[in-house]
Order: structure tokens, then sequence, then C-alpha cells
């Protein structure tokens, strides 16, 4: 049998259904993905990309589950300086047999960006069910990046099996919440398809709840046999700003030979955020797994906010994705009120004596020139971070320092004359008793 590889479809392959039609920046985008072909390689987020209105690739980082066999579920967080206008996301390279014909496309869905003062975001963005638990409890992150407080309420398609430590929070401007959905395996029905419905305003979020188990690949030209073995899907972590954490991911060699040079690596803003020990495997010996060492806010100096991305490894012939969720708890606004000194601001922020306020040294948003930055902040562009222009520190400092010793030098010419002019008197001298 000859196979021909050809790059002219006649009919989608995928179908794409993405949760809303509009959303707006700083929201969490979903979308389901359903085959009617047999891909030949199974996608993962290097295959998604968004792009905007004028055709231009916006950085994203999705994570993608393969429920079952032709079912994809993916979801990411919008970038908070997104434009209005019409999107589209791109599922590329999407390889799959059509007539003993290796054919090669990609497929695109259209969505808005629409104004709103109501922006939530969620995470995650779909529950994964252990199938040998009897119960289990999952963290649920709320943010509201909208400049408006809002009504967030909580339900789920089965409430015998799925409840909420609470079903209805008020989140300000800024702030973030934590709420727990607890889940009863014995009772929770399998057979059907459940969701978690979070409404705030005119809006809403339905969150899978997925009872069965992930599929690791579906049939391809060659078996992902490097891969992260692990006994969940993604870390999704909160910890204070003071607070650091470590732990490892395993790495699987499933060949029957060794296998050397595994590159490990870090998507989204977890760079911020997360350090790998190493990012290079230098063998994995067949049948065994290496652990990956993790540390998160090491240094115990990353900004609050909220980080996520993909930490994944290319052994060359392999490749695989773990996701990772992480918010450093704090004051996330860089402009807080009521400072005298840096002593009382949070870590990365400095007081600026003018108007007392607290402003960040660097901030979270992602960036690519200066222009994507608040005022008074200039783009790293190799971090992708926002950080507040060295020379206004430093002009301040300088200014600063000129200023006390000129007071110095004027009020020592001042004590010099009063001494110099005044009569001497002298000091009687002690005499014996």
């Amino acid at each position: 049998m000859f196979l021909v590889v050809c790059s002219v479809v006649s009919a989608d392959p995928l179908s794409i259904n993405i949760e809303r039609s509009e959303y707006s920046s700083g929201e969490t985008f979903q979308a389901e993905i359903e085959y009617s072909e047999e891909l030949l390689e199974y996608l993962t987020y290097r295959n998604f990309e968004l792009i905007n209105p004028v055709g231009e690739i916006v950085d994203i980082s999705p994570f993608v589950f393969e429920l079952d066999i032709g079912h994809y579920y993916i979801y990411f967080n919008l970038n908070n300086d997104l434009v209005v206008g019409n999107y589209s996301l791109l599922v590329d390279d999407i390889s799959y047999l059509e007539n003993n014909i290796i054919v090669q496309t990609n497929q695109t869905s259209d969505f808005s960006i629409v104004p709103s003062n109501q922006t939530l975001s969620i995470s995650p963005g779909v529950v994964i069910l252990d199938s040998f638990s009897t119960s289990e409890v999952f963290n649920f992150f709320v943010v509201n990046s909208g400049s408006e407080a809002v009504d967030v309420f909580l339900e789920s398609s089965d409430p015998n099996s799925i409840d909420f430590t609470s079903s209805n929070l008020y989140i300000n401007s800024g702030n973030s919440e934590i709420f727990d959905v607890y889940v009863d395996n014995l009772i929770f029905d399998r057979t059907g398809t459940q969701f978690l419905d979070i409404s705030y305003g005119d809006k809403s979020y339905s969150i899978l709840v997925w009872a069965g188990e992930l599929q690791t690949s579906n049939v391809s030209l060659e078996s992902n046999l490097i891969s992260f073995v692990s006994a969940v899907n993604n870390f999704n972590i909160s910890i204070s700003s003071n607070e650091s954490k470590e732990g490892f991911l395993e790495v699987g060699n499933f060949y029957d030979y060794s296998v050397a040079e595994i590159n490990l690596g870090l998507t989204g803003n977890l760079e911020e955020v997360l350090n790998l020990e190493s990012n290079i495997l230098d063998q994995v010996s067949a049948g065994e797994t290496s652990k990956v060492y993790i540390n998160i806010n090491k240094n115990l100096d990353s900004l609050p906010g909220y980080y996520y991305g993909n930490i994944t490894l290319d052994s060359g012939s392999d490749f695989d994705y773990f996701p990772v969720y992480i918010e450093i708890e704090g004051l996330i606004s860089n402009n807080l009120s009521g400072c005298s000194s840096d002593d009382d601001c949070n870590i990365g922020y400095y007081c600026n004596l003018t108007d007392g306020d607290c402003i960040a040294e660097s901030v979270v948003e992602l960036c690519s020139s200066d222009s994507d930055c608040p005022s008074g902040f200039v783009c790293n562009v190799d971090s992708g971070s926002c950080y507040v222009e060295p020379e206004v520190k430093s002009i301040k400092g300088i200014v600063s320092i000129v200023v006390i010793v000129i007071i110095l030098i004027i009020l020592g010419y001042f004590l010099y004359k009063k001494v110099k002019n005044r009569p001497n008197q002298g000091y009687p001298f002690l005499k014996p008793s």
C-alpha cells in the first residue's frame, strides 16, 4: 500500500464547538473538538493558535485534554489587553488518512472579543474525576479582572452527587475567590455528561465534569513512549508570596532501550514563578522513570498574580506536556496607597514618596513592546513582562541624595559661622576640693 501526502481536503475533519460566541479580555476560553477522521497524530497545545483581527498570532497557553477517542477539550485564559474585534481559533497541522492518502490541513473557528466591565476567569476549565476514589474535593479559582464587582452563582447538573461550599460569591474588582466542589463518586452518574455552571451578569461558564479515562493518544504513526507519569493530570496551586513549594514530576521511558537528552521547558509566564532544577534529562533507562524537580516561588520574590502554562518535554521523537496553574496570593494592584517607605509595600513594589503610593517594579502582564505596558513601565522583551523604568527609580534616589547633601552643606556652613563669631568665654578648670 502506498501512502501519498496531500494538502487538499474535501471536507472538514474536525468539528470545533466554541463555548461562547463572545468573550472579553481576561476571560477563560473553552472549546470542544471532535473529529470524524482517524487522526495520525494526537493534538497538543502546539496545534492551537489564536489569530487577532489583523491576522497576527496572539500568544496563548492552552490546556488540551483528549477525553476519549474522537473528543478533545481545551481551555485557556485570554490576555487582558486584547483589542475588540473578530478572532479565530486555528487548529494547525492536522494529519489524517483519507482513502489511504495522508492528508494535512488546518481549520479555524471564529468568535468575537467585546468590551465588558465584568470579566471573570476560572481554573480549571474541565474537571477530570478519579475512577477509583469514593469522593473527591476540587479547588476552583475564580478571578475578577474587570472594573466592577460581580455576583457569582454556582450550580451543578447533578446536585445529588456534586455540591459546593457556597452557591454564591461576591467578588470585588481585582480580587479572587476559591471555592470547593465536592463530588460523591459512589452516586455520580457516569453514563451521562455532567456540568458545573458558573454565571455572572449575563455571562456563564459550563465546566465539563469528566468521569472517563483520559486517552493518552489516539491511533498514530508512532506512539508517545516518552511521557510524564503522574497520578493527576495538572497542577493547580495557590500559595502566598512569602511561601515556596517544591516537588517533582516523573518522566517515563516506555521504550526497550535507553533514551538520552530529553529537553524540558516552560510555556506561558511560568518562568516568572517556577524553576526546573534541570532543563535536560541526560538519560532515562528502558522501562524506568526519572524525576524532574520543581521549585515554585523559590526566592520568595514572585509578584502576586496568576501564572499558567505547560511544563514540556521533547526527546526529538516524542513530545508531552503537563498543564500548570499557579496563584501567588497578595495584593495584585500596582497602585497601593498609604506608604512612607519601601518597607510598607509588598515584595516587588517600591514606595513613591511624592504621593505615598506603592508602585510595582514589575507587573505580571505579558508584553511584546512598550506600548503594551502601563504608563511608567517598559517591556522586557526577553521575559515578556512590563518593568518600571530603571532610570525612574534611580534618578529619584540620586535626587534625594543630592538634596540631603546640599541641606547638610548649608547647615554646616551656618553652624560654622555661628561658632566662629561666638566670643571666647573659656572654661573653668576643676579644682581639688
